[in-house]
């Protein structure tokens, strides 16, 4: 028996952009949805949007695709206390450490992040 060979189709270039461009208009519009009822109202809010909470999204997307294929594969597993205890205490210290963050940021440089939110708002509220 012969091995198969795998035939690739080449996808024409006005459906790969109108592809590219329902799944960029897709994710502006979770980004949209999930930060409602404060939605970009000028052109600088949804460029905000497609460039800063698009790639955010798809981060968080691929966070949790990562933390799902590292879940035990049999329900039946236990997972151990040792476990849930340091994943606990991963996350209290990096609560801590972006709390002092702020703090620090606000205390030394003038709340940039602050003057960014308040730079921002006009835009999306």
């Amino acid at each position: 028996m012969l091995p198969s060979r795998r035939v690739v189709e080449k996808v024409p270039l006005t459906r790969r952009i109108v592809g590219t461009l329902m799944g960029l208009a897709l994710v502006v519009g979770i980004v949209v949805f999930e930060t409602w009822p404060a939605r970009p109202r000028t052109w600088v809010g949804w460029v905000i949007a497609l460039f800063v909470g698009g790639p955010l999204l798809v981060l968080g997307e691929y966070a949790g695709e990562v933390l799902r294929r590292r879940a035990p594969g049999d329900p039946g597993r236990r997972v151990s206390v040792k476990r849930i205890g340091w994943l606990l205490a991963v996350l209290l210290v990096l609560g801590c450490l972006a709390y002092v963050i702020l703090l620090v940021q606000a205390r030394v440089l003038g709340d940039p992040l602050g003057a960014l939110g308040r730079l921002i708002a006009p835009h999306y509220h």
